[in-house]
């Protein structure tokens, strides 16, 4: 076997195969349960067999053999049976066929040979049913991760096409002609795969980091629910201590006055005896941790406002406790801003009920602040925006993730937003 051009060009896009294969993967398995090391030694066994049996014997029904063994060796790093790893195997080899002939097909060749060595040495067809084949892997991955319930943003979608397919243009049409040399064939080759691998590990690490801060921000918001439902139950123990405390000396004081007719004193005594007994309201008291304690101290935070909830659920709910965590904390953070900067008859009616399969939850309350819009979604008003306004976003994310219903209303002074959950 001759090292030409070709040859060179057809080891480097077996190592960018993969990367492929890794995506592949991905959008087909969910759990990883080898270590890093048995997978490394699959994917490089794939790699050393198919450069094998193309410098030295090239015979496509032999090849075919091999690269199918290979590939279910790669599929033993997953968690699956054996029936879905047999499927993902031959499906992976028919697609990637696919791209290959109709690329060869487009680029001319027309000769498949089975027992045979073939005579493709076309250096750019190559690098484009890689460019598609990984092109199409995308599409899977970004499908699969919609599934899932993850977020796929437009800009994510536009990477997936215009990437793959902006470096196949510049391949064609800037990069390889006639003129091109060997050295210029093989560094472009190179050059192309590095830039749509860089750029998906890059986007991939940001998404990774960005969902690790997520996660960070409703670990910690969940626990300050934790602290401060500990603070109100602490705060009513110790007003409960000092009523009892103090109890036996209220009632021999009322008792004397009592006795001695002294009722206008008795009367200003009970008073205030009963400003002093004031705790913090209990609104929810159902059992459910999380709900209670971002319920409770919520909407104790509010002051001089008329306050109607209906909340019936059981101790425990099927949705994940940081889902429960966003919808209910953001919900009542805006209701909290919004009424405390009411100058008066400032209302809130809150629901949560679970009812047959369906977490309910409604929230109204008056604003006198405007509603702001910026490209249709509705604005803090928060003056420190840059960390604030992201609040309806997150709980829309969350629904969409949970398969939810929500609708957002408001006119001159009412706002209410209505969610439905089926868990």
């Amino acid at each position: 076997m001759v090292f030409d051009a070709y040859t060179l060009v057809y080891l480097i896009t077996n190592l960018f195969t993969l990367a492929i294969i890794h995506r592949f993967m991905s959008a087909f398995f969910d759990e990883i349960v080898k270590p890093k090391w048995h997978i490394i030694a699959t994917y490089a066994l794939y790699f050393i067999s198919a450069g094998v049996m193309y410098l030295v014997w090239d015979i496509p029904a032999l090849a075919t053999v091999v690269n199918l063994i290979s590939l279910y060796v790669i599929t033993l790093n997953y968690s699956s049976g054996i029936r879905k790893r047999m499927f993902v195997v031959i499906f992976f080899y028919i697609f990637m066929l696919a791209t290959e002939v109709i690329v060869c097909a487009v680029t001319g060749y027309f000769n498949f040979p089975i027992f045979n060595s073939g005579y493709y040495n076309n250096t750019t067809g190559l690098v484009i049913m890689r460019i598609i084949a990984y092109l199409e892997t995308l599409i899977f991955y970004n499908i699969k991760a919609l599934k899932r319930n993850d977020t796929v943003t437009i800009l994510q979608w536009m990477a997936t096409l215009f990437i793959p397919i902006s470096t196949l243009v510049i391949k064609i049409f800037i990069v390889d002609n006639e003129n091109s040399t060997q050295l210029q064939v093989i560094l472009s080759t190179i050059i192309i795969f590095l830039i749509n691998l860089l750029t998906f590990f890059l986007y991939n690490s940001l998404a990774k980091s960005y969902a690790k801060e997520k996660e960070a921000a409703i670990v910690s918001k969940e626990k300050e629910m934790y602290y401060n439902q500990c603070l109100l139950m602490q705060e009513t123990n110790e007003n409960l201590q000092k009523f009892r405390h103090e109890i036996n000396n209220k009632f021999i004081s009322m008792k004397e006055l009592i006795n001695k007719n002294m009722y206008n004193e008795l009367s200003d005594f009970i008073d205030n005896l009963t400003d002093k007994l004031v705790i913090e309201k209990v609104y929810s008291n159902t059992g459910n941790v999380i709900a209670d304690s971002i319920i409770n101290y919520k909407l104790n935070l509010i002051s001089d406002s008329d306050i109607v909830t209906e909340i019936a659920v059981p101790p425990s709910l099927d949705i994940d406790v940081n889902d429960l965590v966003v919808i209910l904390g953001n919900i009542l953070d805006n209701a909290v801003q919004a009424l405390n900067e009411n100058d008066g008859n400032s209302k809130l009616y809150f629901k949560l009920v679970y009812s047959q399969g369906r977490l309910i939850i409604k929230e109204t309350n008056t604003y006198k602040t405007k509603i702001c819009y910026e490209n249709g979604e509705i604005q803090s008003s928060k003056s420190d925006k840059s960390n604030h306004g992201f609040g309806l976003k997150n709980i829309e994310e969350v629904v969409k993730r949970n398969n939810g219903y929500m609708e957002i209303n408001h006119n001159d002074n009412i706002f209410s937003i209505d969610i439905i959950l089926f868990v």
